[in-house]
């Protein structure tokens, strides 16, 4: 999958909407912040889509080790289901999120249980 990208520019920050990819083209996005040598991501997406992520970064020039915010809007599987995948490879980053989303975080098995109920085990392995 190739992530698109739609680049905002604003106040010397670069913002990037990045297509995830998931259940359609243009249906879930999440963001990347980039402001003085730094970057910070706003969603994740699901653990599989974490390889075009980062060759996103890769193809804008940047390295996991530049992205110093994980962000989460909720814990969703769309918007940060891939969010531990994500930090294992961002050594600068911090997660942060709301405290009720903590624990889904830290181990999301429930919520990947709940999704898998509602979406089926084929179209969450495919997400």
């Amino acid at each position: 999958m190739t992530a698109s990208r739609l680049k905002y520019q604003t106040s010397g920050t670069d913002c990037w909407r990045i297509d995830t990819g998931l259940n359609r083209p243009g249906h879930t996005a999440c963001y990347l912040l980039h402001d003085a040598g730094e970057l910070a991501l706003i969603d994740t997406g699901t653990s599989n889509n974490i390889p075009a992520l980062l060759g996103t970064l890769q193809e804008l020039g940047f390295t996991p080790t530049q992205v110093r915010w994980i962000l989460p809007t909720h814990v969703h599987l769309d918007h940060a289901g891939g969010a531990g995948a994500l930090l294992t490879h961002c050594d600068n980053a911090t997660l942060a999120t709301h405290h009720r989303g903590l624990p889904h975080l830290i181990d999301p098995q429930r919520l990947q249980k709940g999704a898998q109920a509602v979406y089926g085990e084929d179209f969450f392995a495919r997400s």
